[in-house]
């Protein structure tokens, strides 16, 4: 009856469930006023504080889990790109940088444009679509310890137009990877290191804690 009855309403069910969601900053906002209005010796004092740091944290997980979501969409949409099965969505990943290359083999002979994708836990590229609409993922590597990114020396490549370069370095594999400018490779370089030192931080997080609760 209340569903019925709403559908005869601008007001829809849609716009009353985001309601407590959107309540959450004008109460912080409340509280905020509130505490600068109140005298530090008042007896409130402590109890607004604690309020307002309790709806503080709620509002980051709301905006956390709202960022989640959207990650996992933005994943879901990546999928449907590809062609078969291929599965992207896992409970802690995220999309860092997507976007085409080129990609120089080993030995330096032979250059070929690819769609590069990256997680934070993981690196790949992908076939660029010709005769299909899909991509094909053509390689990839999780990012952990063992991954590596590293300068190109001057003299290794002869070829003028790779002048902006770095190579990604693999326990399986390693190949260099060209942009069009500086910037963009700037860009990559910055992003793909921020992720290696995140899950380098994560495994030391992990031994140290395991450390502790051994002990």
């Amino acid at each position: 009856k209340f569903l019925k009855k709403m559908e005869g309403d601008t007001v829809t069910i849609d716009s009353l469930l985001i309601l407590p969601i959107q309540r959450v900053p004008r109460y912080q906002l409340l509280l905020r006023e509130l505490l600068e209005r109140t005298e530090f010796r008042n007896h409130r004092y402590d109890e607004l504080t604690k309020a307002l740091d309790l709806i503080k944290a709620t509002a980051t997980h709301i905006n956390e889990t709202i960022k989640r979501q959207d990650q996992r969409r933005r994943i879901r949409e990546l999928e449907e790109k590809f062609v078969g099965d291929t599965e992207f969505v896992s409970p802690s990943r995220y999309l860092i940088k997507e976007g085409e290359c080129t990609k120089l083999s080993e030995g330096n002979r032979y250059k070929q444009k690819y769609y590069f994708i990256l997680f934070n836990d993981l690196f790949l590229y992908a076939d660029v679509p010709q005769l299909t609409s899909k991509y094909k993922v053509h390689w990839q590597s999780k990012i952990n310890a063992s991954f590596g990114i590293r300068h190109v020396e001057d003299g290794v490549v002869d070829d003028s137009s790779c002048k902006f370069r770095f190579e990604i370095v693999t326990p399986s594999k390693k190949f260099v990877m060209v942009f069009i400018d500086e910037k963009v490779m700037v860009c990559w370089k910055e992003a793909i290191t921020k992720c290696i030192e995140e899950q380098k931080g994560a495994v030391n997080y992990d031994k140290a804690t395991f450390k502790l609760t051994a002990t």
